[in-house]
């Protein structure tokens, strides 16, 4: 199975507050994205 990538876009009205998560990974982590934490 062949990987791709994926663009996902996050948008919204303001920026005063976090977004409730963290991603951590990466390629160069060599690690897939993952949701690390939900607040």
């Amino acid at each position: 199975m062949a990987l791709e990538p994926v663009v996902i876009s996050l948008r919204r009205a303001t920026s005063d507050k976090s977004w409730g998560f963290v991603l951590q990974g990466g390629v160069d982590q060599g690690l897939p994205v993952f949701v690390h934490k939900v607040s």
